[in-house]
């Protein structure tokens, strides 16, 4: 019989050093994590599914999220389920300070002892708070990018809105100004315009 809790306690112990390969060798192939997670901007706090998209769930904690505080406190055994209440704190990466939070981890096994999935419980609108402090940074900025101007007009949340400015390039060279309207991500296409894109599709 599998042994559900020294499992999750491995898994944090590889978390603990970095180990995202451990942690992978204890999910199903075909693991749900943070299934019907709400969008909230962030990439780290979504729904994926299968090891390769979990694997880069590790990857945008890492890039997205500084942890200062990571305990968990308990490992409760449910058998199928193990939930496990713990605290964290850390920072937004360019953004606002994540204050202590109390969270729960979920974790459901199947027959032969992988994790076939995953979820955070917790006050999402505390990483949201601590987030917009990046998105502030970025409106009303204008980037630029091989010869474009990409002018932030709306930062953060599902959509994210752009003004791109630029060269016009190939056939459409002779053609007129086609004013502003929804950018169609077609180079030849595009003159000066407002993008609007799902969060995550930046730049």
């Amino acid at each position: 019989m599998a042994d559900n809790v020294r499992t999750v306690a491995e898994i944090y112990e590889a978390f603990g050093r970095g180990d995202v390969d451990s942690i992978l060798a204890r999910l199903a192939d075909d693991v749900v994590w943070e299934e019907g997670k709400r969008d909230t901007g962030l990439p780290y706090l979504r729904e994926r599914r299968g090891k390769a998209e979990v694997a880069g769930f590790f990857a945008d904690l890492a890039g997205t999220l500084q942890l200062t505080h990571f305990q968990p406190e308990a490992i409760c055994d449910g058998g199928d389920v193990v939930a496990v209440p713990l605290l964290h704190a850390g920072r937004i990466v360019g953004g606002d300070a994540v204050p202590m939070t109390r969270e729960v981890h979920v974790w459901r096994f199947g027959p032969n002892g992988d994790v076939v999935s995953f979820g955070h419980q917790f006050d999402l609108a505390v990483h949201e708070r601590a987030a917009a402090g990046r998105s502030a940074a970025h409106e009303g900025a204008t980037l630029r990018a091989v010869g474009d101007e990409i002018r932030v007009l709306r930062s953060g949340g599902s959509v994210e809105i752009f003004e791109l400015t630029g060269p016009r390039l190939g056939p459409a060279a002779a053609r007129p100004p086609v004013g502003r309207g929804v950018h169609r991500d077609r180079r030849g296409d595009r003159g000066d315009d407002r993008r609007r894109r799902p969060h995550g599709a930046r730049r």
